[in-house]
């Protein structure tokens, strides 16, 4: 594999994971119909106030991306705890969104590229090598 081949291929496969990534938990929130989800996934905190009601049903219909990867769940159950002032009925509000990974989105990304630069560098490595031993 040539080398100019080896880094159309890098280039390639870089522009389809940020395609892939930019899909992700902000892109959901930003479809959804929840002002309370999309003030959270947008600020990492609720920069206004809503009502009860507001805040349970953004728990319930929140999408799954923004329930995995972002603080949301905790932000909202928070704030839906302080204005019940009921921390005795906090145990209720858990649901299987509190399962998150706890890693933003931005470094998961930063993570895969990085793998994918190892990977691209070892396989030039590997093809300079193999070039150099056919030459000498």
């Amino acid at each position: 594999m040539t080398m100019a081949r080896l880094r159309i291929m890098l280039l390639g496969c870089s522009v389809a994971m940020l395609l892939a990534l930019g899909g992700m938990p902000a892109g959901a929130a930003w479809g959804a119909s929840s002002p309370v989800i999309v003030d959270c996934v947008h600020h990492l905190r609720l920069t206004r106030h809503y009502s009860v009601t507001q805040l349970e049903q953004a728990l319930k219909t929140m999408p799954a991306d923004d329930a995995q990867y972002t603080d949301c769940p905790d932000v909202i159950r928070s704030q839906l705890l302080a204005q019940l002032g009921a921390r005795r009925g906090g145990a209720a509000l858990r649901g299987a969104d509190s399962q998150g990974s706890g890693f933003p989105v931005w470094a998961v990304a930063a993570i895969a590229l990085v793998a994918l630069g190892a990977i691209a560098s070892a396989a030039a490595a590997a093809a300079r090598r193999r070039g150099s031993r056919l030459r000498g």
